[in-house]
């Protein structure tokens, strides 16, 4: 790689390293690239990896800042995007280079882990990430129910404050799910005055009340999900009966019929568990395996949970226990109950029964029940204390 290095994008570079993204991804359009630099209210020129050769950038990585939930918990995510190399110049290590200085760049910023999605895991596990799948139920349309005086429409601008109330009220303390700000709700999600937001739908009653909203898109192409809902809020408590009317008339509104195809891409609580089988026949619920997790800051990220493990554990009893936990960013991770509360330790020799990184991060963003997880058997009383008191997800508008 003689000639070779990386270093922050320069300002006046951005219009280069679209042009890379847009060659790199040629199915994708200039406008979803844009967003990176000008939609991102956390976009720093030091997250923007550039491998430079020759004066000319031939190699990227993007970091996307994202401060997510768990309960109380706020933490920091590292989320790795457009990870590109021109063609021609592919094969020589510079996707590796512009990696290995991002791993570097979020090491010594305040991230507390990493996330990124991908096709290729087996790549990314080089580096320490670890796939983790994502929640998602299937199932086939019923005939609907009737909705007198419920209809769905094509969200709009004026429809944001509502939304981003039912957001904030829905999602409060979810695991994974991104604080979106206003600037983000227009920036990143693109809510600006004349913008055609087909995808979210406003579900009011024939008076204009407001019920809710949903994300969800057609995709007659592929039969396995004809319907895809990805979000669904609302500033009323989200119960079954909610669930099922915001559902109902957002089905008709796209002209579903029943025995269309339906995926459900959102938390699975148990209001959106039966409201889905009352809606649908052969529900299934399975892991969509495209994102990736990797412990960045390991210390910093077990202080940000401690407050919320330490309330379940007080709820348990205090009960006497330790765990340990495999960290890809340095030693091993100890947890374990003390006098004066629980105490973290970091250890270095082999233990036996250690929870493994691809189970750690669902454990405890609660993306799987713990009986879900392969763990050692003396861990069954103790996973209730690890695991949130509600289901996660990561939505797919904050995809990155």
């Amino acid at each position: 790689m003689s000639g070779f290095y990386v270093r922050s994008i320069h300002e006046h570079e951005r219009d280069e390293c679209l042009n890379l993204w847009c060659t790199a991804f040629s199915d994708t359009g200039r406008d979803y690239f844009e967003r990176y630099f000008y939609g991102d209210t956390e976009y720093d020129a030091h997250y923007t990896r550039v491998g430079v050769l020759d004066a000319r950038i031939v190699s990227c990585v993007q970091i996307v800042r994202r401060t997510v939930t768990v309960g109380e918990s706020r933490l920091t995510a590292a989320c790795i995007a457009n990870v590109s190399t021109l063609p021609q110049f592919t094969g020589n290590g510079y996707n590796r280079a512009c990696l290995q200085s991002a791993l570097e760049v979020i090491a010594a910023d305040t991230f507390d882990f990493s996330l990124l999605g991908t096709g290729i895991p087996a790549y990314y596990a080089k580096f320490g990430w670890t796939p983790v799948g994502i929640p998602v139920l299937s199932g086939t349309l019923n005939a609907l129910p009737f909705q007198a005086g419920t209809v769905a429409r094509m969200a709009v601008h004026g429809d944001l404050d509502a939304m981003m109330t039912a957001y904030n009220h829905t999602f409060a303390g979810t695991p994974l799910t991104v604080i979106r700000s206003a600037g983000y709700w227009r920036g990143w999600l693109e809510f600006k005055p004349g913008a055609q937001l087909e995808s979210w739908l406003v579900v009011e009653t024939h008076a204009g009340e407001f019920l809710g909203y949903v994300r969800a898109e057609r995709d007659d192409d592929n039969d396995a999900a004809a319907l895809a809902v990805y979000e669904m809020a609302s500033a009323q408590p989200l119960d079954e009966a909610l669930c099922s009317r915001l559902l109902a008339a957002v089905a008709a509104h796209k002209g579903c019929t029943p025995g269309t195809k339906c995926r459900v891409h959102m938390p699975i609580t148990d209001a959106v568990r039966l409201a889905t089988q009352s809606l649908m026949h052969d529900v299934q619920a399975f892991s969509d395996g495209g994102m990736m997790f990797r412990t960045v800051n390991h210390d910093s990220m077990f202080r940000a949970l401690l407050p919320e493990i330490t309330d379940r554990w007080i709820r348990k009893g205090r009960p006497q226990f330790e765990v340990v936990f495999e960290t890809a960013d340095g030693p091993m991770v100890s947890l374990s109950s003390g006098d004066n509360g629980l105490v973290l330790a970091n250890i270095k020799v082999e233990t036996p029964g250690v929870i493994s990184q691809d189970a750690l991060f669902p454990l405890l963003f609660g993306l799987k029940k713990p009986g879900e997880l392969l763990l050692p058997q003396s861990y069954n009383t103790i996973t209730p204390i690890l695991a949130p008191y509600s289901a996660g997800t990561f939505l797919s508008a904050d995809d990155f």
